[in-house]
């Protein structure tokens, strides 16, 4: 009964007055805007819509779409939603996430204590030498650096796609599982297990396994792939990638490490281009409210340096701008069309005229609103602009299916569609309001594989008028565009790479540029909002990391496996598992999740602004980055593992989290040809070093009072005579010696 009361008020909702309806709609975000624009127009949900804005839509159910609510109490829009029989998640005191038919979403809207709803976005999946370039073999090689710290006692949790649960890398010395849980999040009736899985993701996808190998990998049969913090606890998360379902991941992670009171880093090799990019959304706020001490979250900046999906351009009183859209070279029935305008002026105020216009057979052509009221509830476009109340920006969105658009433009402008060879793109004509006197900065993005800002297509006499793709400004929505979030891009530590069942030699140069360059794809800065972004590069080309063997790419149809990308197979009890190359963002990320693993286990009071403090005074500024401190193109630079765990550990203050770091280790040792660098890894009352020759004559002698945690000695091996000798180092708890040989 109680569930049939509800369902009625949300019917009766729905015939709510209009000017109730202009209010409810002042709570949404653009994307949802856009769907509901459509929805209005038109009769029938079109799933391809629905999931080109960017939700979910479940393959029998095409009115459903999946959203993120802001409220004054979550838990009662909870009660309420459960109560109605929707499906509903708390995420926090103000957030929360639900999936329901699009007929209720004006009625959720018209809740007085609903104050926002977004429509949650699909996102996209965006290392042996590199462990040695970046310094990270100096942080667990013996040969150069003797160190406890492996990421003990750290959460890593990654929420991503093609997860080989219990593929070998995950384990520990013993051969028991690191991974302390699953959550498979797109399944509403799974829950959090530590039970694991049997057989791994039966995805088109390797990317989980092989971003999770990176930060956090064991070396398998002494193979030396080993990730970056090879003893940190994992917690891996499948997803579908939806915005709601990061936001219940990344709140799970927490939850779990906040209980074993364990620092945690969360790694998100995924994201969007289609957004405001200045990290005002609800689901970037909502976010940013989880970091803080010991709590961070590492997202890919994205891949897209080298697309043609963004323009800007500041216009003054009487400048007339426009911009052509080009279809995606795809099959022609999928493509499609989608873009955003964000003016930058935030004052709740329209100051930009936006007029959709089209390019026809080199015409320029400007049909009435009646042509695009048509084209609406035909279901051919969708055009929307408003005000969003999250950063009071205008915005200006449209969505295009190339072939249906064109069909309905043929019928209705037939002189303009001659033969089959006619085409029409659509494009913007951009001009300030009658009554706007000050000069106006926007950015026009368009959404990944949907389209291209055109270099060539131009309106007769209006060359000089033409907007043409503008580099930077690709910090990646949906991760990267988390105001604490450190965004990561990355540079190159190999080109090439040996193809284990193809038996040939594999180059990717022209793909990624030269070897210690910043990867061609990695997308430039800056961001929109306050913060630096990218913060830091890591290796990203080419990385070598396990792969999931339930990944049907990698199988033909015999069932053998016959991946280009293969460089190794492992076999463990009788049982093979397999690695391989990815390049990307994404493989960057968990390099600096794995990195902050480290540094959580040395420091665990670490937050967002100390560890951006590390990267400015550590990152390495070489030939191929340039010497200025910041760039937006590189960020500080390329991440030092090694240089930043100095400073974590000068860093460290013992009250907050419980320390993780190992005091059967006090020092951590680089050992190089003419000098030792003894790092102390915990604060000392006194220590003292002594240089011994093997014969037991002292040589040298140091007296230490009131040790600071990351306090170095150098040790100069140069001056000694060549011969064999005995490093002693003593502390009030421990003794350890070393032997040396100088040459």
């Amino acid at each position: 009964m109680k569930k049939n009361l509800l369902l009625a008020a949300f019917f009766l909702s729905a015939t709510l007055s209009t000017a109730q309806n202009v209010e409810t709609r002042s709570k949404f975000n653009p994307d949802l805007s856009l769907l509901m624009n459509r929805y209005r127009h038109a009769a029938t949900s079109d799933q391809r819509v629905v999931r080109a804005v960017g939700a979910s839509a479940k393959k029998n159910d095409l009115e459903r779409v999946k959203l993120i609510i802001e409220a004054e109490n979550s838990r009662l829009i909870s009660e309420r939603l459960t109560a109605a029989g929707f499906a509903n998640a708390v995420i926090t005191e103000h957030t929360l996430t639900t999936e329901l038919p699009a007929t209720f979403v004006d009625s959720l809207a018209a809740m007085p204590e609903v104050r926002h709803i977004a429509l949650s976005k699909r996102l996209k999946r965006n290392m042996d030498k590199a462990r040695d370039i970046s310094g990270v073999d100096k942080v667990h090689k013996g040969t150069e650096l003797e160190t406890p710290f492996t990421g003990k006692g750290v959460i890593l949790g990654v929420i991503d796609q093609g997860f080989e649960y219990r593929h070998p890398a995950f384990n520990d010395k013993n051969g028991k599982s690191r991974v302390r849980s699953v959550w498979e999040v797109s399944d509403s009736l799974k829950k959090p297990t530590d039970v694991l899985p049997l057989i791994g993701e039966k995805t088109k996808s390797s990317h989980a396994t092989h971003v999770t190998g990176i930060a956090a990998g064991m070396a398998v049969n002494n193979n030396n792939l080993q990730g970056v913090a090879p003893e940190a606890e994992i917690i891996m998360i499948p997803s579908e990638l939806t915005e709601d379902e990061v936001l219940k991941g990344v709140s799970y992670i927490k939850e779990f490490a906040d209980k074993e009171k364990k620092p945690w880093v969360v790694n998100m090799s995924f994201g969007s281009q289609l957004g405001p990019h200045d990290g005002t959304q609800l689901y970037d706020k909502t976010l940013d409210g989880f970091t803080g001490k010991g709590a961070f979250l590492v997202a890919a900046i994205g891949n897209e340096e080298q697309d043609k999906i963004h323009t800007m351009a500041t216009i003054k009183k009487g400048d007339v701008r426009y911009v052509i859209f080009e279809e995606p070279v795809v099959d022609r029935d999928e493509a499609e069309i989608l873009f955003a305008l964000w003016n930058q002026t935030a004052d709740g105020k329209e100051h930009l005229k936006i007029t959709p216009v089209l390019l026809a057979n080199d015409e320029l052509l400007e049909p009435d609103a009646n042509f695009w009221k048509e084209a609406m509830t035909n279901e051919k476009a969708i055009i929307a602009g408003e005000v969003v109340p999250e950063n009071k920006k205008q915005t200006f969105m449209g969505y295009f299916p190339c072939k249906e658009f064109e069909e309905f433009f043929a019928a209705k402008y037939p002189q303009h569609a001659p033969d089959q060879y006619f085409e029409v793109l659509p494009a913007l004509k951009i001009e300030l309001n009658d009554d706007e006197t000050e000069p106006q900065t926007f950015h026009i993005w368009l959404a990944d594989n949907r389209g291209s800002i055109s270099s060539l297509a131009t309106f007769e006499g209006k060359e000089q008028e033409m907007l043409r793709p503008v580099d930077g400004y690709r910090v990646g929505e949906g991760a990267a565009c988390v105001p604490s979030a450190i965004a990561v891009g990355s540079y190159n530590s190999r080109s090439r790479w040996y193809s284990t069942f193809h038996k040939e030699s594999m180059d990717g140069t022209n793909g990624v540029g030269k070897i210690n360059e910043i990867s061609k794809f990695s997308c430039s800065g800056p961001f929109l909002g306050k913060e630096l972004k990218p913060a830091i590069c890591a290796p990203g080309a080419f990385i070598n990391s396990a792969f999931n063997k339930y990944d049907e790419e990698l199988i033909d149809a015999q069932g053998d496996y016959v991946g280009e990308r293969i460089t190794r197979k492992e076999t463990v009890n009788k049982e093979d598992f397999y690695y391989g190359m990815y390049e990307g963002t994404s493989m960057a990320a968990p390099f600096v999740s794995g990195v902050l693993c480290l540094w959580l286990q040395a420091n665990p009071n670490l937050d967002y602004n100390t560890v951006m403090e590390i990267f400015r005074k550590t990152a390495i500024r070489d030939q191929y980055t340039g010497s200025e401190e910041w760039t937006p193109r590189r960020g500080y630079g390329k991440i030092d593992a090694y240089a930043g765990l100095k400073e974590a550990l000068r860093m460290y203050d013992p009250n907050g989290i419980e320390a993780v770091a190992n005091t059967e280790a006090p020092v951590s040792i680089q050992k190089g040809t003419d000098d030792w660098k003894i790092l102390f890894n915990n604060p000392e009352r006194q220590a003292v070093i002594r240089v011994y020759t093997t014969a037991g004559r002292m040589v040298e002698t140091r007296r230490l009072q009131k040790v600071a945690q990351g306090h170095e000695e150098v040790l100069r091996l140069d001056a000694l005579t060549p011969g064999a000798y005995l490093v002693n180092i003593a502390t009030a708890g421990s003794n350890i010696t070393r032997r040396v040989l100088v040459k």
